[in-house]
């Protein structure tokens, strides 16, 4: 998804989040700031819409926008997904440990990379 510093998208797949038997949607108002935040918020929303980072929708799903402050003095754009986690269906697909994975070449000689 990332090349270098440029932005770029994957469109291979259609993904969704599965809720969990009888969840009702989470849905938030948003949450209360002052004026520079919604400034903030505007922008970067504006910004991710145009770059193709997200798209509208008609989704029930929603979750609230927070603004954390870092110490350089911006303020970084995040989503709390902590209450949408908690009725979200997980599905179960154990990662190969990497240690395993290093193990099996080790008597390999050639390596090669789709890009």
């Amino acid at each position: 998804m990332w090349a270098g510093q440029a932005l770029g998208d994957i469109r291979a797949i259609q993904h969704g989040i599965d809720l969990k038997a009888g969840a009702r949607p989470v849905r938030f108002a948003p949450r209360c700031a002052g004026h520079p935040a919604r400034e903030v918020e505007t922008a970067e929303v504006k910004w991710q819409l145009e770059t193709d980072i997200i798209a509208p929708t008609s989704s029930e799903l929603g979750c609230s926008v927070v603004l954390i402050p870092k110490k350089e003095g911006f303020l970084c754009f995040c989503v709390d997904y902590r209450l949408l986690n908690v009725v979200t269906k997980y599905d179960s697909y154990p990662l190969s440990r990497m240690d395993k994975c290093i193990d099996n070449f080790c008597e390999a000689n050639i390596f090669s990379s789709l890009v």
